[in-house]
């Protein structure tokens, strides 16, 4: 079917109206709109990370300037310190990632509830049409409608109503068959949901058990410096930790740009 005929209405006029094209131009639209944002974002974001690690530079360089006993142990609370960003940022994209599983696990589990009740209505449905079908003496058929007729209006009448029943009965035997692979289609994806949902947060737990030890390490190395020293130690712990949260609000605008782009294409489709 062409795209513009599926897209109109045709009065008895002969006036087309694009009533879906309007629902499909909004779509397409919000999702433009969508990938602008996230261009923003990601340009946004590239700054911030540009500009934080500029002043990373900044401190490296103050870093270097100490020497000694002293620098030795600045040295091993600024490495410490990067671990620890990096696993905050890690946490944080876990999060993000299991935010993302619980979301998709409520859809799943809406659309299974929502299959499953049309599921039983059908059923029920579908029951009382075989109860209909066999409650007309011997079967639903033409036949059988001559013969219990009475007269020519009697047996139309019964023939339009054999047809309307079997008819429902084809109708629900279909849409009983889309239902249940449907929901078998559910529960699989729920199942995978599940299981990435149990992988996400075994991830968080042994990520949070490593920043517990990280920053306990971290610290026991800060509370030997003193001064500049010390300074500049902590600033480079934030640091860190701001570059790694920017730099995984990126993956995740990239990620969502990506998604963004497939749902443009298949809409242009």
């Amino acid at each position: 079917m062409a795209l513009s005929a599926a897209l109109t209405v045709t009065l008895g006029s002969g006036l087309a109206l694009p009533v879906a094209a309007n629902k499909y131009t909004q779509r397409l639209n919000a999702i433009h709109q969508r990938q602008a944002v996230l261009r923003q974002q990601q340009a946004a974001l590239r700054e911030q990370r540009a500009a934080l690690t500029q002043r990373q530079a900044g401190l490296r360089s103050q870093l270097g300037t100490l020497r000694g006993e002293r620098g030795v142990a600045v040295q091993e609370a600024t490495a410490t310190a990067q671990r620890i960003g990096v696993l905050r940022g890690r946490l944080e994209a876990a999060q993000i990632r299991l935010d993302e599983i619980n979301a998709a696990l409520a859809r799943t589990t809406t659309h299974m509830l929502l299959t499953e009740v049309a599921l039983h209505r059908d059923q029920a449905r579908l029951a009382g049409a075989v109860v209909d079908l066999y409650q007309r003496g011997e079967g639903p058929t033409v036949t059988s409608a001559f013969i219990n007729s009475r007269g020519i209006a009697g047996f139309v009448d019964a023939t339009v109503q054999i047809q309307a029943v079997n008819h429902q009965f084809a109708q629900l035997s279909k849409a009983l068959a889309v239902e249940e692979s449907t929901l078998h289609r559910l529960q699989r994806e729920q199942g995978a949901e599940l299981r990435r949902q149990a992988g996400i947060v075994t991830a968080l737990q042994e990520a949070r058990t490593r920043l517990t030890a990280e920053e306990a390490v971290y610290q026991s190395e800060v509370s030997r410096l003193t001064g500049e020293a010390a300074t500049v130690v902590g600033q480079a712990h934030a640091l860190a930790g701001q570059i790694s949260a920017v730099q995984q609000r990126e993956a995740a605008t990239a990620q969502a740009a990506a998604q963004a782009a497939a749902q443009a294409a298949a809409a242009a489709a």
